[in-house]
């Protein structure tokens, strides 16, 4: 068997990601100090170790 380091380029990730936000003014129907929430998915591609795209589809809960 063969050691060594293994070498892994990653060109694309995606996400999950459950976003919280407290209000610092009114907004709508919710007062401040209310909280939001959103689930989004997030898609990450990269060149020469650097973010050259990023899309976002976020769905809010409903307030």
């Amino acid at each position: 068997m063969k050691s060594g380091i293994i070498s892994l380029t990653v060109t694309d990730v995606a996400l999950e990601v459950l976003w919280v936000g407290k209000l610092a003014v009114s907004f709508g129907t919710l007062a401040a100090g209310s909280e939001m929430r959103a689930h989004s998915a997030m898609f990450f591609e990269f060149k020469e170790g650097k973010i050259v795209s990023q899309r976002n589809y976020d769905c809010f809960e409903s307030w």
